[in-house]
């Protein structure tokens, strides 16, 4: 649910079943919105019936990756605080499967600095358009 004026909050993404219960969909905002604890809406429809509920946890739309913090460890278009990596068994998961299967692991090692799992350095130019980054506190959204 973005603040007021910023763009819609009812955006018409239509959800999609990716297995059984389990829906996604996209929400792309401009590059203009930065927001912090957002809350997330679920509208579903069915027969008819409109049916909405606000999904657990938050989300904040940060800016650039050049806004990513130092440490952060980028798989595929996720990212994750060290921390967060070094507890979380869905990123340490994520982490062994992206690196076995041969796939490129980056690391923010400062504010200009991005090298790969092998240490040769790399551009944010290599980086995917957006990537959800994983802290404590939840998940926040950066975009190139």
């Amino acid at each position: 649910m973005l603040p007021f004026g910023a763009q819609s909050n009812r955006p018409d993404n239509a959800m999609q079943e990716v297995q059984a219960g389990l829906y996604t969909a996209s929400f792309t905002a401009d590059g203009t919105v930065v927001a912090s604890d957002l809350q997330i809406e679920v509208i579903f429809e069915k027969n008819g019936v409109t049916f909405t509920q606000i999904a657990n946890g938050r989300l904040t739309l940060v800016g650039g990756m050049q806004d990513l913090p130092i440490s952060t460890v980028i798989i595929g278009d996720e990212a994750f605080d060290i921390d967060y990596l070094n507890t979380d068994s869905y990123a340490q998961e994520k982490l062994l499967e992206w690196y076995n299967a041969g796939k490129v692991v980056y690391i923010k090692l400062a504010d200009d600095t991005i090298v790969t799992s092998s240490g040769q350095e790399a551009s944010y130019e290599l980086l995917p358009e957006i990537v959800r980054y994983f802290d404590t506190t939840g998940i926040k959204l950066f975009s190139k």
